[in-house]
């Protein structure tokens, strides 16, 4: 069931106001049924100026947060609405400026921030090619920064484990999301003693992943977030059909597990 557009917040947080985007428009697009969510406007530089300035000033007056710290975020162009609901929440518990939470692309309203003068610290989770424009953005004002750019989260499942227990972690947190999380259990390292064990209950378990429901809400695994990525997972595929693999059959579908030397 879609979530009625009435109760979506799609409005920026800069300081204490709430108020819409005034740049270039990108269309939100429900990934399952590619339906447009609505279109969001992306920040201005003169928003951005207001936003770093509103944290710059929350830092000298307010209580600090955490490590003492003020915000400004933007979220990923394709994934915005949680950030935006987080904002509505946020408002309303701490000072202004605080957190300020504004919208847009990376080529235009990323760059502008990173490179923003009264920016000290960038924190970025995303792709490679992104955190090499990161650093050197840092690097003409010697500003620090924090890059989580993805991975191969491992998994480690002892001979004295507890199988079972390895077994539903595994299933939940190997798929969820569609596997679009950089904490996504993506390699098993397993012992010899468990091994057979872990494979043959992991095999059974994963078929009875719920995926492709018409209530969405049942799903536990949901679409990519848009056709071109997709079609890069995809390409992963089938590139990786193209070497030798251990073949677990698993109806309704094949998982795979690469051979070791």
């Amino acid at each position: 069931m879609d979530t009625p557009r009435s109760t979506i917040s799609t409005a920026l947080l800069i300081g204490s106001d709430f108020e819409p985007g005034t740049e270039a428009h990108e269309p939100i697009l429900n990934p399952r049924t590619g339906a447009l969510i609505f279109d969001a406007a992306e920040a201005s530089h003169a928003q951005i100026d207001r936003a770093v300035s509103a944290a710059r000033m929350a830092w000298k007056l307010a209580p600090a947060i955490g490590g003492g710290n003020t915000v400004v975020s933007k979220p990923s162009e394709k994934a915005p609405l949680t950030a935006r609901k987080m904002a509505r929440i946020l408002a309303g518990e701490l000072p202004e400026g605080v957190v300020s939470v504004i919208a847009g692309r990376g080529h235009t309203v990323g760059h502008y921030l990173i490179n923003h003068p009264g920016v000290d610290m960038i924190s970025l989770t995303g792709e490679v090619a992104t955190g090499k424009k990161m650093l050197d953005a840092a690097a003409k004002s010697v500003k620090r920064t924090h890059l989580e750019l993805g991975g191969k989260a491992p998994v480690i499942v002892c001979d004295d484990a507890d199988v079972a227990g390895a077994v539903d972690g595994l299933r939940a947190f190997g798929f969820y999301k569609a596997g679009q999380d950089c904490t996504a259990a993506c390699r098993i390292y397993a012992g010899a003693k468990v091994y057979d064990r872990l494979v043959a209950e992991l095999t059974a378990a994963v078929p009875t992943i719920t995926l492709g429901a018409e209530d969405d809400a049942t799903n536990e695994i949901g679409p990519l977030i848009s056709p071109r990525q997709r079609d890069r997972a995809a390409s992963f595929v089938n590139r990786a059909r193209e070497v030798p693999h251990i073949a677990i059959p698993a109806a309704p579908f094949a998982v795979c597990g690469k051979m070791a030397a």
